[in-house]
């Protein structure tokens, strides 16, 4: 409601943001009057597909479902090889941590999987760490 009345007022473009973790939830932003667009935070650190289906919903296009473990697992030991370029590698696995966590949130095994990505410190031990999570359990993503 307050973004709503806000976007009446205001003579500039209004970009709605906070709490978007799902296409639906861009959907509903998208609809408050007003509002000109959409901005994604936290939910597209650990799901960056999330910004393609956003973008496949407000075209009104099938969305396209969440990716599964070994998709995950591909762009995450991308996402580590260019971090590890880009800084070394020491500093690029102990950046990655955070983003792994976020990569893996709403698998089963996540804890297990966390446990032994800490207690690895290569770009190798951890690229085969997540090859494990990826070949595990129950592939679904929740």
């Amino acid at each position: 409601e307050a973004l709503e009345a806000a976007a009446r007022r205001l003579p500039v473009p209004v970009i709605g943001n906070g709490d978007i973790w799902t296409v639906e939830d861009a959907l509903r932003m998208a609809e408050l009057e007003g509002v000109d667009g959409v901005m994604v935070a936290r939910a597209g650190i650990g799901d960056p597909w999330l910004l393609r289906r956003i973008w496949q919903g407000l075209a009104g296009r099938p969305v396209d479902p969440k990716p599964d473990r070994e998709e995950r697992v591909r762009v995450m030991i991308d996402h580590m090889r260019m971090n590890v370029e880009r800084v070394g590698e020491r500093r690029g696995v102990l950046e990655m941590r955070g983003f792994i966590r976020n990569y893996i949130k709403g698998c089963t095994d996540t804890k297990k999987t966390w446990l032994k990505v800490i207690a690895v410190e290569t770009f190798a031990e951890t690229a085969a760490v997540l090859e494990e999570f990826a070949r595990g359990g129950n592939r679904s993503v929740r």
